[in-house]
């Protein structure tokens, strides 16, 4: 079996879910913001802060190409992942891309409760969050293959839908 990528904006139940499919399947799951992590020693936030976004990007692209060198896994990305076309690319060619689609709504009730989220430090992180969904729109769609909507479900509920699809499609 590819991996199967788990893509979509900050708050859109991708860890959740994958760790749902991951039991679900029986595959192993990686989160690659956790990964990025544990190999820095600090936290997203603290990574931005200290080394910026770009470098953060290129530590992020770098452990997604590292993971798709695997097969069978369930990935779970960065909400931001989706913003460089190599990376978009090096998913369709590895494995099945799911976008976890969220309205503004439910992305805002999820995030706006949590620190640590470096790129809603605003002074408005609600129109950051909706001038982000907009502007990564694209990107999810070009290179998901399905697409599930997550609004009012569980993460056990999305990981279930998720594998009908998959298997629908087999």
């Amino acid at each position: 079996m590819k991996n199967i990528y788990l893509v979509g904006m900050m708050g859109s139940g991708k860890t959740s879910t994958a760790k749902e499919l991951s039991a679900l399947m029986g595959v192993p799951m990686i989160d690659l913001d956790a990964e990025l992590e544990k190999q820095e020693g600090k936290r997203i936030a603290e990574i931005f802060q200290e080394k910026g976004e770009e470098w953060f990007r290129e530590r992020e692209s770098a452990i997604l190409l590292g993971q798709s060198k695997q097969e069978n896994f369930i990935v779970a990305t960065g909400g931001g992942v989706v913003i460089r076309r190599q990376n978009r690319d090096l998913m369709k060619t590895t494995g099945e891309v799911v976008f976890l689609e969220a309205s503004l709504e439910q992305l805002w009730a999820r995030v706006s409760k949590e620190k640590g989220r470096p790129l809603l430090e605003d002074f408005d992180p609600k129109r950051k969050l909706m001038s982000l969904l907009t502007a990564r729109q694209p990107c999810y769609d070009d290179c998901a293959e399905l697409k599930v909507m997550t609004d009012g479900k569980t993460p056990k509920q999305v990981a279930e839908e998720i594998s009908k699809k998959l298997h629908a499609n087999d």
